[in-house]
């Protein structure tokens, strides 16, 4: 058998306007990054050549041999979608017995119903994903806590004042948190373009940098690079009261015309939305803490409850992939809301068997 030679593909060059090097036995392969192919030249003393690399943007694996032509790509992401399905179908719900009984199983049976649940939930997700790409129109319920981001903003760019975002005390951890940073795209982008000062006082510094990095981008995005002032992304105080107070101090300095409060909040909620309304800003807050709804709700003038700041990101972006997945969900949901319901009715009617078909 002829040696078979492994030829590495380059890390991600940057010369000439070229992105990502790929080629196939001198075969030129478009970048992922410009869209742009090059000629690599021949790969001499290779009668077999394996390369792995990026084509587009999709990890896979190439075959070319010199005595066949015909060239061979495989997605590798395909193939570890199917692996991952067989794996969640088949091998996680199996039971295996622990003793040496003849009567073992290689799958649990009454497992089932629970892998055809998993089964039409992703059926139903898929479904609606591929049916906002064909571009039917979704309807996604009015949310008037993001409807009113452009009043907050354009608000704050007539009277001429500066927008304060505030993204709460939680960590990276925090999937409010997360969420945050989606909106704070929408208004970083929005305050680039009307040229409106945006402060991001932070409580952790990991999240402030990735705060200016979503700020900074916005900005890019926006065509204004040079509006972007890192220093009005800033760290405080990790400290839950001591940030409390110095954002309140931040208020009535500059007096913002808009505040937002999106994110992970606790005791501190009230103190800074009273503060907040004391200077006649426009109050809009989220968060997913059921403890804290409340005070925003009574200080605030628009407030995003729970869910809703997680649909932030399909809302305001219009991304077919999200607002299918949003809406997928949603029939999730309502599905099993009615299973519920179902099974506890013919419970209380004498029929059992459906409820004991979701036993665990």
């Amino acid at each position: 058998m002829e040696s078979m030679r492994i030829t590495p593909i380059p890390a991600f060059p940057r010369q000439g306007g070229r992105g990502l090097k790929s080629t196939i036995a001198g075969v030129s392969a478009p970048s992922p990054l410009t869209g742009e192919g090059w000629d690599g030249g021949d790969l001499k003393d290779a009668e077999s050549t394996l390369i792995f690399g990026y084509l587009r943007g999709e990890q896979g694996f190439a075959m070319k041999d010199k005595s066949n032509t015909a060239q061979a790509f495989v997605p590798a992401y395909r193939i570890v979608f199917f692996l991952y399905i067989f794996l969640l179908l088949f091998l996680f719900p199996v039971a295996m017995s622990h003793s040496d009984e003849s009567d073992s199983q290689w799958f649990d049976r009454t497992q089932i119903p629970t892998a055809a649940g998993i089964i039409v939930f992703f059926g139903i997700v898929i479904f609606c994903i591929q049916r906002a790409k064909s571009g039917k129109q979704l309807f996604i319920r009015r949310i008037s806590g993001l409807e009113a981001i452009n009043e907050a903003i354009g608000r704050a760019t007539e009277m001429g004042k500066p927008i304060l975002y505030v993204s709460g005390i939680g960590g990276i951890r925090s999937i409010a948190t997360i969420a945050s940073m989606n909106v704070l795209s929408r208004v970083a982008r929005m305050a680039a373009e009307y040229d409106t000062p945006l402060y991001v006082p932070c409580s952790d510094p990991i999240i402030m940098n990735i705060e200016r990095e979503v700020v900074q981008n916005a900005h890019l995005d926006a065509g204004r690079p040079d509006t972007y002032r890192q220093e009005n992304v800033f760290f405080i105080s990790e400290e839950q009261f001591a940030y409390a107070a110095a954002v309140n101090g931040i208020t009535l300095r500059e007096k913002p015309a808009a505040i937002f409060y999106m994110g992970a909040f606790m005791a501190e909620s009230l103190i800074l939305a009273e503060v907040g309304d004391s200077v006649g800003a426009v109050q809009v807050a989220g968060t997913d803490s059921i403890t804290q709804l409340p005070f925003f709700i009574t200080s605030c003038d628009y407030t995003l409850m729970g869910e809703e700041l997680y649909a932030a990101s399909a809302y305001l972006s219009k991304e077919p992939k999200l607002l299918g997945s949003l809406r997928g969900q949603d029939w999730g949901k309502l599905l099993v809301i009615a299973s519920i319901l179902v099974g506890a009715i013919s419970y209380i009617l004498g029929f059992s068997w459906f409820a004991n078909l979701f036993s665990i």
